[in-house]
């Protein structure tokens, strides 16, 4: 698995209820357009936001591809985490 690689802390597979995230758009009556919320997400924290970026591209979707899952079914987005400590 992915997060066995050297530099990975670990994962979560979340659950997104879509009938709630959606429910402040609906209140509003704002359409939602279909497939803009994921219903799933995997959270993937490492050390290093490049090694992790490189480790998906080769991996994830070669993964998933046994559950049926397909590489444009896959989106990826990177976050950097930034932390300041004033004392």
């Amino acid at each position: 698995s992915i997060i066995s690689k050297p530099g990975f802390i670990g994962a979560v597979l979340v659950e997104n209820n879509l009938s709630v995230a959606n429910e402040g758009r609906r209140a509003q009556g704002i359409e939602i357009p279909e497939n803009e919320t994921p219903e799933w997400v995997i959270i993937i924290e490492s050390q290093d936001s490049q090694v992790l970026s490189a480790q998906i591209k080769k991996e994830i979707k070669v993964e998933f591809s046994e559950f049926g899952i397909g590489s444009t079914d896959i989106k990826i987005a990177t976050y950097n985490l930034m932390f300041g400590n004033n004392r």
